[in-house]
């Protein structure tokens, strides 16, 4: 069985490692419903390929992983996404986004606003080589944000996520 590791202060740095190694592991998966281009994908063998949402809920429920959305911008395909979340949100999975654009304009675009209903983590923000920080969780550059989702929709300014939100399995 898997161990249950609580993401909070204490624990979150121990767990930084086997965390990101996850995270490489769902995104090498994930790869297949990430935002590539329809071009891309017809012509480029490593582009992935086209799945059902059925198949993609499959394939999540069969390795037991939560979600992460990334790797060109999933809001380019923000109805799309849409479907996607929810469904696997109402299959009990935490999601975390990857997203260029700042929560601010997430939450004032209609589709990816509702995306963010199924999301419990949006990391915000462009990835900028001058503030590229190898010590941030989970982020490659300084500028982007954790945004609890959840608490950051009732609350007047983004909420950033304190590492406590869920419990991760390892």
């Amino acid at each position: 069985g898997a161990d249950q590791v609580s993401i909070g202060s204490q624990s979150l740095a121990q767990g930084a490692t086997e965390q990101a190694s996850a995270v490489e592991e769902l995104s090498a998966t994930i790869a297949e419903i990430s935002s590539k281009s329809r071009a891309n994908a017809q012509n480029s063998e490593e582009a992935g390929h086209e799945m059902e949402i059925d198949d993609i809920l499959a394939v999540v429920d069969e390795n037991g992983f939560d979600v992460t959305f990334s790797g060109g911008d999933p809001m380019f395909q923000a109805e799309e996404l849409y479907k996607l979340a929810r469904r696997i949100k109402e299959s009990g999975r935490n999601i975390w986004c990857y997203t260029g654009y700042l929560y601010e304009d997430v939450m004032a675009h209609e589709f990816m606003r509702r995306v963010l209903d199924y999301v419990d983590v949006l990391v915000d923000g462009p990835f900028v080589e001058a503030r590229k920080d190898r010590s941030v969780l989970f982020r490659g550059s300084s500028n982007q944000r954790l945004i609890d989702v959840a608490r950051s929709t009732s609350a007047v300014a983004p909420v950033l996520w304190d590492g406590e939100s869920f419990t991760a399995v390892f």
